[in-house]
């Protein structure tokens, strides 16, 4: 079955069958759930939904096709489309020098340079960008990586994949870039392997400066002004502000929508009275964790 936001699911930690997966979470959000109308709702505890730019929800939800995940994606055309995220507040100073991490599920359709999630502030400040099919050393490479961030002219770290990694074949990927600005360190892990990391620049940005242009999804904001939109559909788009573990990335490989699969209830019975009933209380067929729900039976998205 298709999940939608009219069925059960987990909407926080205390809801949900894998409490961690809410742990450090800023930003969630999940197409992959059905269509919010133009905004795209985060279901962190912040709330700052994105906003559908020049895109039509009535046209670019579509079914996905993905076999571990059959349920909506957000359909980016590569052409002038993308998702605004907002300055994110004081977000850049208060994390992005620290341990930051980007899951994604997602279908890349393009085979040029393009970006995943990116902004560009004014002068030599902050610049953070995931590129797909992009090396390190600015190659244009299918497949390839390029993470960027930068605190100022000389601090910032760039890294990523100088080869054909399969991002980009026009298949879903779950994918997880990390990164460790203070530590000069990137992480990038696909469908719960980790790839190995080429650096061309590693000087510590320890403090960045606040977002000042907002974050675009499937674009690159350039001081206000969108580039290298990406051709993709994104079914999940999660930002924490601190490092999973590599067991904690593959069990969200494994169980996609993790966050949202509901805790599993204790069947609790009534004391037997004379010419009473039998009580149960059950999770319902349906929810996330029930019958032909995400975490159910054979049709449900980890069934």
């Amino acid at each position: 079955m298709i999940p939608s936001y009219h069925q059960g699911f987990a909407r926080n930690r205390g809801d949900s069958e894998y409490p961690w997966s809410w742990d450090n979470v800023f930003r969630m959000m999940a197409p992959a759930l059905g269509s919010t109308g133009v905004d795209l709702l985060d279901w962190s505890v912040n709330k700052i939904d994105g906003v559908l730019t020049l895109m039509d929800p009535d046209v670019d939800y579509v079914i996905s096709g993905n076999p571990r995940l059959p349920g909506y994606a957000l359909n980016f055309d590569s052409d002038n489309d993308y998702v605004a995220l907002g300055t994110l507040g004081t977000f850049g100073s208060a994390h992005l020098g620290g341990r930051t991490s980007y899951e994604f599920w997602v279908q890349v359709n393009d085979t040029g340079w393009e970006t995943l999630i990116g902004t560009i502030s004014d002068g030599t400040a902050l610049i953070l960008t995931i590129d797909i099919n992009r090396e390190p050393d600015v190659s244009v490479t299918q497949g390839a990586m390029r993470i960027h961030l930068r605190q100022d002219g000389s601090n910032q770290v760039i890294g990523g994949l100088a080869f054909d990694s399969g991002i980009s074949d026009g298949s879903f990927h779950h994918l997880v870039v990390q990164i460790d600005g203070a530590g000069d360190l990137i992480e990038i892990w696909i469908d719960g392997i980790s790839q190995s990391i080429t650096y061309t620049q590693q000087t510590s940005p320890s403090a960045p400066a606040d977002i000042q242009y907002s974050l675009s999804l499937a674009a690159r904001n350039v001081r206000g002004s969108q580039d290298h939109e990406l051709g993709c559909d994104i079914q999940l788009f999660t930002l924490r502000t601190d490092w999973l573990t590599a067991n904690q990335i593959k069990d969200l490989y494994g169980i996609p929508l993790a966050p949202f699969v509901l805790r599993s209830r204790v069947v609790v019975k009534a004391p037997a009275v004379a010419g009473g009933r039998v009580m149960s209380s059950l999770v319902g067929a349906g929810g996330l964790a029930g019958a032909g729900g995400i975490a159910g039976s054979a049709g449900g998205l980890a069934g």
